[in-house]
C-alpha cells in the first residue's frame, strides 16, 4: 500500500518540468512568428511605400516631360528646358529625355550646352541619325563647316527609328541648302547628284531638286529633271519655265523660245508667279527670239543667210567704229586698263582684218561662195569680244550676237522629247 502511493509525488516534478518546457517553446514560437510577422509587415509598408514614390517619380517624369514637349513644339524653348530639366531629376538616366532637353537648350540658343549634351549622347550612340543632324546643324551655328559636313553626311548615312529613306533624303536636302549658302556649288552639285539617283516618282520633289540644281549651276542635269516631269505633265509652269530657263543658259534658243512660250502662256500661273520671275521668263523670250532671228543658221535659205551675214557686220563694224573713236578710245584709261596703247593696238590689228576681208563681205561673193558665211560670222564674233574686252559691254543686237557667239552648238538646234510635250 505505501508504495503504490508514492508513484504519483515521483512523476510530478518531471510532468511539470516538460509542462514548462513546452510552455516556453510556444511562448517563443509565438514571439518568433510575432517577429516574423511584423518584419513581413514593415518589409511589405516599406515596399509599398517606395513603391509608391517610385510610381510618383515616373509621373512626375513623364508629366513634366510632356510639358517640355508641348513647350518646344509650340515654340516655347526656354520653358520646354525649364520643364525637361525637372523631368530629369525624376528620371536622370532617360536618354530619350536627355535629348529632348537638348534639342530644346539648341532652340533656346543656349549652343555650347547642347553641344555638350548631344556630344555625350553620340558617344554613346554615333550612329544615331538624328543626334548626328543636330550636332551638324550646331555646327553650322558654330561657324564649322568641316564638323557641320562631316555630321550632315554622318546622319545621312545613320540609323533612324522610322521612315529612314525619307528622312536621309531630307537630310540631304539640308545639307544641299547649307552647301549652297557657303557658296560651295561643287560639292553641293555632288550632293544633289546623288539626291537625283533615288528620286520619288511624284514631281514635287524633281521640281525642288531641279531648282537646286538650276542654283548650284549644274544647268544640264537641271534640265534633265524638268524634261522628266514635262514628259508626265507637259503643261505644268515650273516645269516650263524652268526647262526654258536651263536651255536658255545651255545656249540651246530654239527649244528655249519654244518652252517660255509655253509657260508664259499658262495664264493662270503667270499672274500668280512673281513680277520678277515674269519678267525674266519675257526677257529670255525676246533675247531667244531676237538671237533666233540674227542667226544665219544653214537650214535657212541662202538668201536669208546672207541675208543676216550682212545684217551682223553692219552692227559690229559700227560698234567697232565707235569704240575706235577719240572719244571711246580716251575712255579707255577710265575704264581701268592699264595699258591703253595695247588696247589702241589690238583694235587696229582688229580695223586691218575689216579692211582686209571686205571684199569677202558682199552679197555677191557670198551667193558665189557660201562657205565664206562661217567666216564672216567669225570676223563679227572676234569685233564682238575684242570690242566688249575694251569698250565696255554690249546692248542691244551686240549683246546678242555676243550670246551667239559663245553658243556651244547652233542656236536653232534639234529639239527634244521636252518640247514636244504639249502636243500629246
Amino acid at each position: 500500500m505505501g508504495s503504490n502511493q508514492s508513484a504519483p509525488s515521483a512523476a510530478s516534478p518531471v510532468a511539470d518540468l516538460r509542462n514548462k518546457k513546452r510552455h516556453l517553446i510556444v511562448r517563443d514560437t509565438v514571439r518568433l512568428v510575432g517577429l516574423f510577422l511584423t518584419a513581413a509587415l514593415v518589409v511589405g509598408v516599406t515596399f509599398l511605400l517606395f513603391h509608391s514614390f517610385t510610381s510618383h517619380r515616373e509621373d512626375l517624369a513623364v508629366r513634366w516631360y510632356d510639358r517640355g514637349v508641348k513647350a518646344l513644339a509650340a515654340g516655347k524653348p526656354e520653358q520646354a528646358v525649364g520643364a525637361l530639366r525637372a523631368a530629369l531629376n525624376y528620371a536622370p538616366d532617360d536618354r530619350d529625355y536627355e535629348l529632348q532637353l537638348a534639342r530644346a537648350l539648341a532652340a533656346a540658343g543656349h549652343v555650347e550646352e547642347a553641344n555638350a549634351y548631344f556630344t555625350t549622347l553620340w558617344t554613346a550612340q554615333p550612329g544615331n541619325g538624328l543626334i548626328n543632324l543636330e550636332l551638324a546643324r550646331l555646327a553650322a551655328r558654330r561657324n564649322d563647316p568641316a564638323n557641320a559636313v562631316r555630321h550632315y553626311r554622318a546622319a545621312i548615312d545613320g540609323s533612324w527609328q522610322q521612315d529612314a529613306p525619307e528622312e536621309r533624303q531630307a537630310v540631304r536636302m539640308e545639307l544641299v541648302h547649307y552647301l549652297l549658302g557657303r557658296n560651295d556649288t561643287t560639292s553641293a552639285r555632288t550632293e544633289l547628284l546623288i539626291l537625283s539617283e533615288d528620286l520619288p516618282t511624284g514631281r514635287g520633289m524633281r521640281l525642288q531638286v531641279a531648282a537646286l540644281m538650276e542654283q548650284a549651276g549644274a544647268f544640264n542635269s537641271a534640265y534633265r529633271l524638268y524634261e522628266t516631269v514635262l514628259r508626265h505633265a507637259p503643261a505644268n509652269f515650273t516645269a516650263l519655265s524652268g526647262a526654258g530657263s536651263m536651255a536658255y543658259q545651255l545656249e540651246n534658243y530654239q527649244h528655249a523660245r519654244t518652252l517660255l512660250q509655253r509657260a508664259l502662256e499658262r495664264r493662270r500661273e503667270v499672274d500668280k508667279a512673281g513680277p520678277a520671275e515674269v519678267a525674266q521668263l519675257k526677257s529670255m523670250l525676246l533675247n531667244a527670239t531676237r538671237i533666233l532671228q540674227l542667226d544665219p543658221s544653214d537650214q535657212l535659205p541662202l538668201a536669208e543667210r546672207i541675208q543676216r551675214v550682212l545684217y551682223a557686220r553692219k552692227t559690229a563694224k559700227a560698234r567697232l567704229d565707235s569704240c575706235m573713236s577719240s572719244a571711246s578710245l580716251s575712255g579707255l584709261a577710265n575704264a581701268g586698263l592699264a595699258n591703253a596703247g595695247l588696247a589702241n593696238a589690238g583694235l587696229i590689228d582688229l580695223a586691218n582684218r575689216w579692211q582686209t576681208d571686205a571684199p569677202n563681205g558682199t552679197a555677191a561673193r557670198l551667193r558665189r561662195n557660201p562657205d565664206l558665211i562661217q567666216q564672216e560670222m567669225q570676223l563679227v564674233f572676234d569685233t564682238e569680244q575684242t570690242v566688249n574686252q575694251y569698250c565696255g559691254p554690249a546692248v542691244g543686237d551686240d549683246a546678242l550676237l555676243m550670246m551667239l557667239s559663245q553658243a556651244g552648238e547652233p542656236a536653232a538646234s534639234a529639239t527634244t522629247t521636252a518640247e514636244h510635250g504639249g502636243q500629246r
